[in-house]
């Protein structure tokens, strides 16, 4: 009886071991990622930081959520337009109404696409402050969708798992404002938006062809790739910058799944002139709004696409949940 005891004392001892061993490594991986939020001299490692804090700070303690949403405030002050978004959007997946402050000042943003994302993500806050407060589901995180026969299947999105692989492919630039990475920017940006899309996974630039297929083998992934070209950038007597691009999305297999075609336009507040100091935002602006609106019908054909597997899902499990009852 003795020896009993003691051996499931010990067993007791390294299982808290393992568990503190555990939230101190949680806990350095949160400080890691905020260090390099905050610090890193590359916009990417940023962005792609934010985008993991905000994943880690969904499910995390209340103090260490604490942290991650100071860092992601002042992530919101970034100098780079695409680290300010993906904080905001962070920040409105959590759902703490600390960052509401921030959230507002964000709303002034001279970029479009940042300004439109903190006004989405004070909307998410506040329809999760709604649903705790009255005790109702969490609005914005479960999609109803309606089943043939009056069935309604619940849809949420904080349990999707990884179902489409997208990476993007060669793109062209005729804009002839090369000097500004316009390129770059659409690139990132089209990584930002697809990115959080529930069920995405993002393949990285450089993974080998053998490696993405594989892995879409092993996780059982829809694999896509984007290609496509900023057709034309112009900025006109009026201070107004119009700007064109083209996606094309290809399938698994290399065949053209989807085209796509986006437009955009931004101008100068007031009387401001176009200078060169406000050149790159009028073009990022106008780009900004031509890629969200290019790739919104793909977006939506992903989250379509999800919401039908999830509605067929729930049919087959009250389907085997009748015939064992019979």
């Amino acid at each position: 009886m003795k020896f009993f005891i003691q051996k499931n004392f010990y067993r007791f001892c390294i299982v808290l071991i393992l568990v503190f061993s555990y939230k101190a490594f949680a806990d350095s991986r949160t400080d890691y990622l905020i260090e390099l939020l905050l610090t890193s001299g590359n916009y990417r490692v940023k962005v792609q930081s934010a985008k993991t804090l905000g994943q880690i700070g969904t499910s995390s303690s209340e103090e260490e959520r604490k942290k991650i949403v100071q860092a992601l405030i002042q992530a919101c002050n970034d100098k780079n337009e695409l680290v300010r978004m993906t904080a905001a959007a962070s920040l409105g997946a959590i759902g703490d109404p600390s960052a509401l402050t921030a959230l507002e000042k964000l709303k002034s943003d001279k970029v479009n696409e940042v300004a439109q994302q903190a006004k989405d993500s004070i909307k998410k806050i506040e329809s999760i402050q709604k649903s705790i407060a009255t005790g109702g589901p969490l609005q914005g995180k479960t999609t109803e969708e309606t089943q043939p026969g009056g069935e309604t299947g619940s849809f949420k999105m904080g349990e999707v798992k990884d179902t489409f692989y997208i990476g993007l492919g060669s793109w062209s630039d005729r804009s002839g404002f090369e000097k500004y990475e316009t390129k770059n920017y659409v690139k990132n940006l089209l990584i930002t938006l697809l990115g959080s899309v529930p069920g995405v996974k993002i393949r990285p630039e450089e993974e080998p062809k053998k490696e993405t297929e594989k892995k879409v083998k092993k996780l059982k992934l829809t694999p896509y790739t984007l290609t496509g070209s900023i057709s034309k950038v112009d900025i006109n007597e009026k201070n107004q910058a119009l700007a064109e691009i083209s996606i094309i999305v290809l399938d698994g297999e290399g065949n053209v799944s989807m085209m796509l075609k986006g437009k955009g336009s931004a101008s100068l507040e007031g009387s401001r002139k176009s200078s060169k100091e406000n050149e790159k935002e009028l073009i990022f602006s106008a780009l900004g709004t031509a890629v969200k609106g290019a790739v919104e019908p793909f977006s939506n054909h992903l989250q379509s696409s999800l919401q039908s597997e999830s509605a067929k899902n729930t049919k087959e499990k009250k389907g085997k949940k009748k015939k064992k009852s019979n």
